[in-house]
């Protein structure tokens, strides 16, 4: 099984291409922190290439830019080329087959998946005010086991 999930930061600019054929595609690379540490103790970000095609491509380049966070699902695949001086080179890459947001929407400095007055609205309740009163957790006696 080939499957790749990582989320990052988009360390490049981005820009769709049109191949020979007309399929959209485009390459950037993402900074994915890792668990390893330098000698200062500070957290060490890796850096690899993301290549994206056709609808993955569009979307990422119409609402994703540098520095955002996002998640992605995909797979990992090699690709291997001699360069004009015959000098032979290889590198692995991330085959997006998926792109999501990772960070919510930014308003005044925050970060937020929620519009600017349903957080304020809910500040302050306590979580029992988000309890799905439909699903009474309670009553057990009506389980098949």
């Amino acid at each position: 099984m080939n499957s790749y999930n990582c989320i990052g930061r988009i360390a490049t600019e981005l820009e769709l291409k049109q191949t020979n054929n007309g399929k959209s595609v485009t390459n950037f690379s993402v900074a994915v922190q890792s668990f390893r540490k330098d000698s200062e103790g500070k957290p060490i970000a890796d850096f690899f290439t993301v290549v994206c095609w056709e609808k993955v491509a569009e979307f990422v380049t119409k609402y994703c830019s540098k520095g955002m966070r996002i998640g992605i699902s995909g797979s990992l695949q090699t690709r291997k080329w001699t360069d004009d001086s015959g000098n032979k080179h290889s590198v692995v890459e991330i085959l997006a087959n998926n792109i999501e947001f990772a960070d919510g929407k930014k308003e005044d400095g925050e970060n937020t998946n929620q519009s600017k007055s349903e957080s304020e609205n809910n500040k302050n309740k306590p979580d029992s005010a988000y309890k799905n009163e439909e699903y009474d957790d309670d009553d057990d006696n009506d389980l098949p086991f």
